[in-house]
Parts: structure tokens; C-alpha cells; sequence
């Protein structure tokens, strides 16, 4: 297996500032979080690849475009739920919805961008989500979160018998109210709601005759009555209400099997998603840094032309750029000078560089620069993986 980078070099060499930057160029919370354990590429076609998107994202923002990922949210542990067959809430549903949607529009934009940015194109391949669900579940709700009454002709009819039995109990009570005769036993002259009932206010000497009581004030001078002539409306509002709850239920019951049957299918399309995002943090890391993409290839050269620290170029330092070579003709470099005179900077910046490398990063020098990789018997079973780094003029190949 590959040589790994232990945690301690890592932090010696700043690679958590680094990683840091690139966390700030992710786009989804998806793609922030998988910055950490993203893997260093550990053979010459996973670099080329990663490259490769790189290439195509920065080519993509340069003309203004960008990768759109605006909307995509994690919602694996919301599809699991229904994958294990519990109800959606709607607002749930509305948000999967969304980014479904969302999805859609990333795959699209992928695959009609297929033949300038392949890499691209197949990063996103594993999005394989029916279109149908997304627009099913944008459908499904009003602006407001609710079920569709258009979407739902039962939901719609139910909804339009509640506000007819409302307007007819508030007209009935709004009557009695005027009415010299009930408004004289009134303690106030409104109508107001007790356990989802409307009700008037009566004083509670007068209460007798009237309705049912459905609650009294602290004093137990006001006794909160439903005159009979609105119970009956009133029951049927509560059956309709209930028949309401159990069709809008029904509605997000068949909504999260939906859902719940294409689970595997939304998480491998955030995953695909995740790996644009980190593609795109990669191209704007580099553009921050004024980089560029290497060309990776399997010679073992190290050879930097006015390079410079990634970190201190981040932190808008003006550091003094290093020349470095290392080559079949160079086997060792001896770095001298008084303290302070760039000698870890220098030994850093390769370090750097090399993650850079394994991990998809354009470079820093203001001249175009060539990475090789190496791996020791890749062609079988690598034993050993090592990043070298090399810049060179034109002719170098």
C-alpha cells in the first residue's frame, strides 16, 4: 500500500491552515465536512482525475460560470427515516423536495457540459434520481408548506367545506351576539375558542338554557357557553377536521415511500455532489492562491522555479520565492544560511507542495509548474508512493 502522511507531519507542515482555506471554498455542509478525511490521491490516474475537474471548474468560473450547488443540503438522515418507513413531516418533505430539485438541476448542468468538462461530467454521473420525484414533492406543497389543494382535489374539497362550517357558526354566533336579548347575559361581546370550540362568554348566573359549558373563568364569574344552535355545525367541523388530518396523513404516507425507495439512490447522488463541491473548493483555493494546475506525471524530479509558501501567500506575506531542484543529476540539496534566512520556509514549501498535489490542489508558483508522481511498483502492488515536485521551462515535456 501507499506510504501515508502521518498526523504530526502534517501539522509541522501547516497542512491544517490549508485544509482550513479549502474548508471555506465548500459549498454544502456535505462538502465542508468531508475536507478532513478527503484522501490523498494515491496513484497517477486519481491526481490526473482530481486535476482534471480542477482544470475544468477554473475554466468554468473564468468564462462565469460556476458549479450549482446553492440548495443541496444534507438530507440522508431525513431519507433514512422513510427508508425505515416513518412519515415525513411536510416540512421535511418540503425540504427534500427542494433539494432534489436541486440535484436535478446539478446533473443537468453536468451532462450538458459533458464535452468541455468530461471530469466533471462523470463526477456527477452517480446523480440518478427520477426527475418526477423531485417535481412530485415540489408539487405536493403550497408556498405556505401545506399540502396542495391542487395538487389534491380531497384536500381541497376538505379544506373548502371547513371554511364554509366556520363562516356559518361565526355568522350564527356574530347574530346571537347582536341580539339585545342574548347580548344583555354577554360578560363580554365577543366570540372566542375553548378546546377547539367557538363560544360566548355568559355571565355565569345567566349560563342556564343557553348551550353547553365548556369552561369557566378563575373567578367563576364567566362561563364560557356553546349555544345549541352551533353544536351541530360545530361537530361537523371537527369530524371534517379529522377527515382533513387523515388525507393530508395519507398524502405524506405515500409521499415518504416515495422517498424511502430511492434512499440509496439520494445518498449516492450527495455523494456525487460532495465530490463536485470538493472539486470546486480545490479550483478556489487555487485561484485564491494565484495557482496552478500541475502536470502529473511519473518522473522523479523536483525541480521549483520561484516558488512560493502556500500559508504565507495566504496571508498576504511577501516572502521571498525559492528555486529547488532535485533531479537524476541532483541527488541532494544542501540548505545553509544564518536563522531566519528561509531555510524551513523552503523545506515547508516542498512539503507543502507535495500534499498539494495528493490532494487536488492548484500550486502557488507564478510560473507554470510540472508535479510528478511517483510510485514505487505501481504497475502491481505499490509498496512505496512518493510525491515529487518539478517546474520546468517549455522544452521539459
Amino acid at each position: 500500500m501507499a506510504i501515508g502522511v502521518d498526523e504530526v507531519s502534517r501539522i509541522g507542515l501547516d497542512w491544517p491552515i490549508l485544509l482550513d482555506r479549502l474548508g471555506a471554498h465548500a459549498q454544502t455542509i456535505r462538502g465542508r465536512a468531508a475536507v478532513p478525511e478527503a484522501p490523498f490521491s494515491d496513484s497517477l490516474e486519481e491526481a490526473l482525475r482530481r486535476y482534471g475537474a480542477v482544470s475544468e471548474v477554473i475554466d468554468l468560473e473564468q468564462r462565469g460560470g460556476a458549479v450549482p450547488l446553492s440548495g443541496i443540503t444534507d438530507i440522508a438522515p431525513l431519507t433514512q427515516r422513510a427508508a425505515r418507513g416513518e412519515v415525513l413531516e411536510a416540512e421535511v418533505l418540503v425540504d427534500i423536495g427542494g433539494v432534489l430539485v436541486g440535484l436535478d438541476g446539478l446533473r443537468r448542468w453536468a451532462a450538458g457540459r459533458a464535452v468541455e468538462a468530461p471530469q466533471l461530467a462523470a463526477l456527477a454521473e452517480p446523480i440518478d434520481i427520477p426527475d418526477t420525484l423531485g417535481q412530485l414533492l415540489d408539487e405536493s406543497f403550497d408556498g405556505e408548506g401545506a399540502v396542495s389543494s391542487v395538487r389534491y382535489p380531497e384536500v381541497g374539497r376538505l379544506r373548502r367545506r371547513l371554511a364554509q362550517l366556520r363562516a356559518r357558526i361565526r355568522t350564527t354566533l356574530e347574530s346571537m351576539v347582536c341580539d339585545p336579548a342574548i347580548s344583555a347575559i354577554l360578560q363580554e361581546r365577543f366570540i372566542t375558542e375553548r378546546g377547539g370550540r367557538f363560544v360566548l362568554p355568559v355571565r355565569a348566573g345567566a349560563r342556564k338554557g343557553l348551550g353547553i359549558v365548556h369552561d369557566t373563568s378563575r373567578s367563576g364569574e364567566t362561563a364560557y357557553v356553546e349555544p345549541t344552535a352551533v353544536v351541530e355545525p360545530q361537530n361537523e367541523l371537527k369530524t371534517t377536521q379529522a377527515a382533513l388530518r387523515r388525507e393530508e396523513w395519507r398524502v405524506m404516507a405515500a409521499l415518504s415511500r416515495e422517498v424511502g425507495a430511492v434512499c440509496p439512490d439520494i445518498e449516492r447522488a450527495l455523494a456525487a455532489a460532495t465530490a463536485l463541491d470538493l472539486a470546486s473548493a480545490r479550483a478556489r483555493l487555487g485561484l485564491e492562491l494565484d495557482g496552478h494546475v500541475p502536470t502529473v506525471r511519473a518522473e522523479g524530479v523536483v525541480h521549483l522555479l520561484a516558488a512560493r509558501h502556500p500559508v504565507l501567500v495566504l496571508r498576504e506575506i511577501d516572502v521571498v520565492a525559492n528555486d529547488l531542484r532535485l533531479d537524476s543529476r541532483t541527488l541532494g540539496l544542501v540548505l545553509s544560511g544564518s536563522n531566519a534566512g528561509g531555510k524551513t520556509v523552503a523545506l515547508k514549501t516542498i512539503g507543502l507542495f507535495a500534499l498539494m498535489v495528493r490532494a487536488g490542489v492548484p500550486i502557488p508558483p507564478p510560473t507554470r509548474a510540472h508535479y510528478v508522481y511517483v510510485c514505487i511498483g505501481f504497475k502491481r502492488k505499490p509498496v512505496v508512493s512518493l510525491l515529487l515536485i518539478f517546474a520546468s521551462v517549455p522544452d521539459c515535456g
